[in-house]
């Protein structure tokens, strides 16, 4: 597993904040979400509060991992920020879907897709 961070800004000199994208590649399992946890405790300890999940590329994701990210989403939420995640289709999915309602959370079929509904471009 891999976790790639980068920024993205919604427009040019906006005084928003700009999103926090983790783009994950591999497998999220018990032997690696944790570092998956690190990240994003890191990333809410810095004062983010906005964070996208491309999950894109994520063949599995166990259990514990999808709890994991639907209890950050949750606490993303009540702190007035921003969650969403990319990566709507595919079997690896099913267990996050479970854990977070698209209704309350955002979920996006592509980067583009998300770009194109916050604004940015890509």
């Amino acid at each position: 597993m891999d976790i790639q961070a980068s920024l993205i800004w919604t427009k040019k000199g906006s005084a928003d904040p700009p999103w926090i994208l983790l783009s994950v590649t591999g497998r999220l399992d018990s032997l690696n979400f944790e570092f998956l946890e690190g990240k994003l405790q890191t990333i809410r300890s810095a004062g983010n509060s906005k964070i996208v999940l491309d999950l894109s590329a994520v063949p599995f994701i166990n259990l514990s991992a999808a709890r994991l990210i639907s209890a950050t989403a949750e606490a993303v939420n009540s702190d007035s920020g921003s969650f969403a995640w990319i990566g709507k289709g595919g079997h690896a999915l099913r267990h996050l879907r479970e854990f977070i309602p698209e209704e309350r959370f955002p979920a996006y079929a592509s980067k583009t897709d998300f770009l194109s509904s916050i604004g940015a471009s890509s």
